[in-house]
């Protein structure tokens, strides 16, 4: 081989191994866990994000081994089924899981199964990319858990709406039959005194109703909740 075809080749290959680190780089860079099996499970791809943490598998002891051997954590059947379809339909499939720690912790991902065409146009390859989530799902359960009780905050309002009409009534008649009973209406003896009891513990009744009503409307529109300067980044965060 000619001086000149070599150094083309050397040339041509140093460039092809500088395009390859630099494809490596870039998968590495992203912020999820990627990885790649050809058609006979072998694992082909495999990022940095893949070799951190607890369940975290070093590169160098996964290329080219059986994914299934890789990952004896996970349901064999399940994952298989998974990239079968991808494999078989050449669409993209989404999956959400989640993972628990020894310390407790749960953590929820969205997993993506993306079918990789080769020239002929057939699925050669699965990539699966694994995206935590979770932040996701606690803000969504958040609002929810925000929004429930709203809505029961409206219906503690209606219904104190609704009691307090009356017990304003019952309470307006009790203090109006005491102030008769007080100048003499009824005349005088035990069972006046009595009737005067009664009005009182009405009264008493109707005002401690109308402190509970009270209490759940400042549930329900936070009434009781002083305005003070707050830190806007903080409520968002």
């Amino acid at each position: 081989m000619s001086a000149p075809r070599t150094a083309r080749v050397e040339r041509r290959t140093a460039e092809a191994e500088a395009q390859r680190r630099f494809t490596e780089a870039i998968i590495d860079s992203l912020p999820v866990s990627l990885y790649a099996i050809d058609r006979d499970y072998r694992v082909v791809a495999w990022n940095r994000n893949r070799e951190l943490g607890g369940q975290g598998i070093p590169r160098r002891d996964v290329l080219g081994r059986n994914i299934f051997e890789v990952l004896k954590r996970q349901p064999r059947d399940a994952m298989q089924r998974e990239f079968e379809s991808a494999f078989q339909t050449g669409e993209i499939e989404f999956i959400e899981q989640e993972t628990h720690a020894a310390d407790g912790t749960t953590r929820h991902w969205l997993v993506s199964k993306v079918p990789m065409r080769d020239a002929r146009g057939e699925v050669s390859h699965v990539i699966t990319v694994g995206e935590d989530i979770t932040a996701r799902v606690q803000a969504n359960r958040a609002v929810a858990r925000t929004e429930r009780l709203a809505a029961v905050g409206r219906l503690a309002a209606g219904v104190v709406h609704e009691i307090n009409n009356p017990l304003a009534t019952i309470a307006a008649c009790a203090e109006a039959l005491e102030s008769r009973t007080t100048e003499g209406v009824y005349g005088a003896g035990a069972d006046v005194e009595d009737l005067r009891e009664y009005h009182q513990l009405i009264r008493s009744e109707a005002f401690r109703c109308k402190q509970i009503t009270n209490g759940l409307l400042d549930f329900s529109r936070a009434r009781s909740v002083e305005p003070a300067p707050v830190n806007v980044s903080e409520v968002v965060e």
